[in-house]
């Protein structure tokens, strides 16, 4: 099927035509797409990729790169691809700077900031709060380098407000006042403590593999994102042991969160690779997700 191409990259748009064949994967397309493009004009990380049916205009998102684009609903010959710059982008590293750096100087301030006899839980807490953002922001300055090191402005304020507004101004206030009630079950609960830099652990040394595209190590035998899964089990354990609704209702939504990333790596890696069905791999959580 010959589909018309609209890049609106251009002043004026430029129109072209491509040929589909019906195994072509959404993958397939964009580097199709993408090698027709000016290199001086070509930023990856910008461009969506979007179908509009003329007759009915309805809009589709092609997100999922190994999905065969004549399975997406709505896909017909009155379709058009559109070729959309998704707006102004920040290196990365200033990203993770900017939207984890505030909430690990809030919590300092928080805790050294108050004239009330800290709790043992509020002690602990303090150091694993202080260690999980500056992790993130190790990561973001050392590691990263090594893949995609652009975001777009949309997706670090929306991280900001997740961060600075939910994380920082309520939960963290939440936990670091005086009013704070000790949880008062057994010491097991310590455990959770020890678990979440155990996780915090894993977390990282699985980030270096993946930046460095290492693939053969940990968990990757059997899920494309274990880093999150660690990300997850470290936040379950920061839940536990602070036993606090606001962090429940945080760690709800970093599950949402990271899931929903997982599932988009885990269609664009099996993208790029020839008979993926076989693969047995899950995006995040092992036998499950």
């Amino acid at each position: 099927m010959e589909v018309k191409v609209i890049n609106t990259l251009f002043n004026p748009i430029v129109e072209s035509k491509i040929i589909i064949t019906d195994n072509d994967t959404v993958y397939d397309i964009k580097k199709i797409i993408l090698k027709s493009l000016p290199k001086a004009n070509l930023e990856i990380n910008r461009l969506e990729f979007k179908l509009k049916n003329k007759v009915t205009n309805e809009i589709i998102d092609l997100s999922f790169l190994s999905k065969p684009i004549f399975s997406y609903k709505g896909f017909d010959e009155n379709c058009e691809i559109y070729i959309i710059d998704s707006g102004y982008q920040i290196n990365k590293s200033i990203g993770y700077v900017i939207q984890y750096g505030f909430p690990l100087f809030y919590v300092l301030y928080l805790y050294y900031n108050t004239n009330f006899t800290k709790k043992l839980t509020q002690r602990f807490t303090m150091i694993m709060s202080t260690t999980h953002f500056l992790i993130r922001i190790i990561e973001g300055i050392f590691i990263m380098k090594n893949k995609n090191n652009k975001t777009s402005i949309s997706s670090l304020v929306l991280n900001c407000i997740f961060y600075w507004v939910f994380y920082s101004l309520i939960c963290a206030y939440d936990i670091f006042n005086e009013n704070y009630i000790e949880p008062n079950w057994s010491n097991i609960r310590y455990l959770f403590f020890i678990s979440f830099f155990i996780c915090e652990y894993l977390n990282f040394t699985h980030l270096i593999s993946y930046n460095n595209n290492n693939t053969n190590f940990g968990l990757f035998k059997f899920v494309y994102c274990p880093f999150y899964f660690f990300e997850v089990l470290g936040w379950i354990s920061f839940l536990i042991f602070t036993e606090t609704l606001t962090i429940f209702i945080f760690t709800l939504g970093i599950v949402f969160v990271l899931i929903h990333k997982s599932l988009k790596i885990k269609e664009e890696e099996e993208g790029k690779i020839t008979n993926f069905n076989k693969s047995k791999k899950h995006a995040i959580i092992p036998f499950f997700i």
